[in-house]
């Protein structure tokens, strides 16, 4: 399962609520020990604080940093013109699965 803008699992409040931001992290090791499903967690930098506030997350999670894009590198432009097209053709043939469920 992947979780896309999961640094937004931390936005739970302050005060009383504070205690609640373990709780998340549980939540989603208890779904990975009974489901045996990997959870992927995508975000911004934000996320890092939350994986290691638990010793336990932080020892069975891997950090993968994906640098951004330089438009002033030729090579990066090729590189993000390639993606483009693969996550293109990717989604394509992905979506096109749904229309025999979902016409449009």
């Amino acid at each position: 399962m992947i979780l896309d803008e999961a640094q937004h699992l931390m936005k739970i409040g302050t005060g009383a609520s504070a205690g609640k931001l373990l709780d998340q992290l549980d939540w989603i090791k208890s779904m990975t020990n009974v489901t045996g499903v990997l959870h992927i967690l995508i975000g911004t930098y934000e996320l890092l604080n939350f994986r290691n506030l638990s010793g336990q997350a932080s020892r069975r999670g891997l950090d993968i940093h994906f640098p951004r894009y330089l438009y002033q590198n030729e090579q990066d432009r090729q590189d993000f013109q390639a993606a483009l097209i693969v996550s293109y053709c990717l989604g394509q043939e992905f979506f096109s699965q749904f229309l025999i469920f979902y016409p449009c």
